[in-house]
């Protein structure tokens, strides 16, 4: 009874234990998750920034513009119906009413 007792007492207590190759598979294994994730991190943050390959484009609302002017300007050789719902989408427009100031993002020119 009394090694019985103690291997129990000891089980309790011991925990998980590694080798010197265990704990450097553990250091290696976070290491290379948290370099991945600084990578994904930084790649995500500079292809947001840049727009992919293209620099994105602006263009602020004149006092009695419309968003089918705008879609004129900026893509004169597209359907205007087109470059309309193309620059909606991708402002998260639901409605192509603008108001006068403000900024709407252009798609990339093709």
């Amino acid at each position: 009874m009394g090694a019985t007792g103690s291997y129990r007492k000891r089980s309790a207590v011991s925990g998980v234990r590694l080798t010197r190759r265990g704990r450097a598979v553990v250091v290696v294994v976070v290491l290379g998750l948290l370099l991945g994730a600084f990578w994904l991190g930084t790649h995500q943050a500079s292809t947001a920034s840049t727009g992919g390959q293209d620099t994105a484009r602006t263009a602020t609302v004149p006092p009695g513009g419309t968003l089918w002017e705008i879609a004129v300007r900026a893509d004169p050789d597209t359907d205007p119906r087109i470059a309309v719902e193309r620059i909606m989408n991708l402002n998260g427009l639901t409605s192509p009413i603008v108001q006068p100031g403000e900024r709407v993002t252009l798609p990339p020119s093709p």
